[in-house]
């Protein structure tokens, strides 16, 4: 609690900078970016060298340090999750003025600072289907998927399913890529056809 001969100045935490939602700047999971951040009081005051603290979407949590409350760039990484995550930057002052000295208090002040992160996509293909396949019967073919990303595919599970929305597969893809490619996993795929007739298969799903 500030000493009766302290003023407690209000402070802000102001986001200067940061990505935008232009196509350029998309953050997708796991990107690395950064926001550039000040510390202001209400008052004027310069406030030296202080910490804000910074907590992810994971809630883990590092400290920055703020120099005279200037612009500062602080690096983050995107949450492994789609969609709109959230930062809470906090900045707690010294408690008391230093011993006979009767420079301002700054109070508290803490701030969440949201942005969506948007998830990488992946180019799928299906090969090897025959032009006519008897109702009823077992059907053989080629899913393949690549990160547009660069990202590892390997393990990932593909889903097969029919016009009705029921899944008719879940192949897995593989670790080696297919002959003549780099990067496109693949993994073959064993169902039966529709008992419907014209009825389409289906389109695999990452």
């Amino acid at each position: 609690m500030p000493r009766r001969h302290e003023v407690l100045h209000a402070t802000e935490i102001v986001v200067i900078d940061g990505p935008t939602a232009a196509p350029d700047d998309i953050v997708r999971v796991g990107d690395p970016f950064a926001i550039s951040v000040r510390i202001d009081c209400a008052s004027g005051c310069r406030l030296g060298s202080r910490t804000l603290e910074i907590r992810g979407p994971d809630g883990s949590a590092h400290a920055v340090e703020i120099v005279d409350g200037r612009a500062t760039a602080i690096d983050l990484v995107a949450s492994t999750k789609p969609g709109r995550q959230t930062w809470t930057l906090s900045y707690a002052p010294a408690p008391y003025a230093p011993a006979g000295q009767s420079v301002p208090s700054h109070a508290a002040v803490a701030r969440d600072w949201s942005y969506d992160i948007a998830p990488h996509t992946a180019s799928l293909a299906v090969w090897g289907v025959p032009d006519t396949i008897p109702a009823g019967q077992p059907v053989t073919l080629t899913v393949g998927a690549t990160s547009t990303a660069g990202l590892v595919l390997a393990g990932r599970t593909l889903e097969i399913r029919n016009a009705l929305g029921e899944v008719l597969a879940r192949p897995i893809l593989g670790k080696a890529p297919w002959p003549g490619t780099t990067a496109l996993l693949w993994a073959e795929v064993h169902s039966t056809a529709p008992r419907i007739r014209a009825s389409p298969l289906g389109l695999p799903t990452l």
